[in-house]
């Protein structure tokens, strides 16, 4: 699950907007995403507009659930974990929750453990799959 963000260096050429007119649109002189996640068979071209904007003014978030699902059957420290996020998302990456977004991965490391998404497993921890929530 993945959302995309327009950041404030936007120039309004319009590129984004006609190569993925399902995730982004004009609004004014800028672009802009969709507010949710982006549809399944949107996600290749809202790829191809990020990978194709001139000045970089697209970002992308991943749902906290894909570092929930990663971290299944293994365990880690924190540590380790923020190590294998980086690199399987990219140290740039951010991150969104059903109730939070923008988080850099030590920030959704502290923010799944605030919320007693994991449990021990051998000398770490490990995602709790009990307390994974429903919205995906």
């Amino acid at each position: 699950m993945m959302k995309y963000k327009v950041n404030d260096s936007c120039i309004g050429c319009g590129l984004c907007e006609s190569t993925c007119p399902e995730v982004f649109h004009m609004n004014g002189d800028v672009a802009v995403a969709i507010e949710g996640e982006v549809p399944e068979a949107a996600l290749a071209s809202a790829a191809e507009a990020k990978e194709g904007c001139p000045v970089g003014a697209i970002e992308t978030m991943t749902h906290g659930h894909e570092v929930l699902a990663m971290m299944q059957g293994h365990s880690y420290t924190e540590k380790s974990l923020w190590e294998a996020i980086i690199e399987k998302f990219g140290k740039e990456e951010r991150f969104y929750t059903c109730s939070a977004e923008n988080l850099t991965a030590q920030e959704l490391i502290d923010f799944l453990k605030d919320h007693g998404k994991f449990m021990p497993m051998d000398d770490g921890f490990t995602a709790d799959a009990s307390k994974v929530c429903e919205n995906e």
